[in-house]
């Protein structure tokens, strides 16, 4: 039992430890709409990282930390939507991609 209770214990040390920051959870979603940017509209990396800079701002993108993971949330038009979860390091995404929410939210 006592060991049973020192690895559960471990495991949630190491996932405090290692949660990603809020830095980590912006330069995530900016490398996710630059690449879906680049799949969805078939443009070059170069061409359009000047125009995505506003997807690690702070007006759009709204981290919760919850100590053992994080949430990522982005807000438009008075709208909050969870993208994403932080856990060991790392920011996974939902189904739905931060850029092609923008596009079906904004038309553009």
């Amino acid at each position: 039992m006592k060991i049973f209770l020192r690895i559960i214990l471990g495991i949630l040390l190491l996932m405090y430890v290692t949660n990603p920051d809020e830095h980590t959870h912006r330069e995530a979603v900016k490398d996710k709409g630059l690449s879906v940017f680049e799949n969805y509209y078939g443009l070059e990396r170069n061409k359009i990282v000047d125009g995505l800079g506003y997807f690690g701002s702070s007006y759009l993108i709204n981290v919760d930390d919850y100590y053992l993971f994080s949430v990522t949330k982005i807000k438009i038009l008075n709208k909050e939507t969870t993208i994403g979860v932080g856990v060991g390091t790392k920011v996974f995404f939902y189904d739905n991609p931060i850029v092609v929410y923008l596009i079906e939210t904004l038309r553009i």
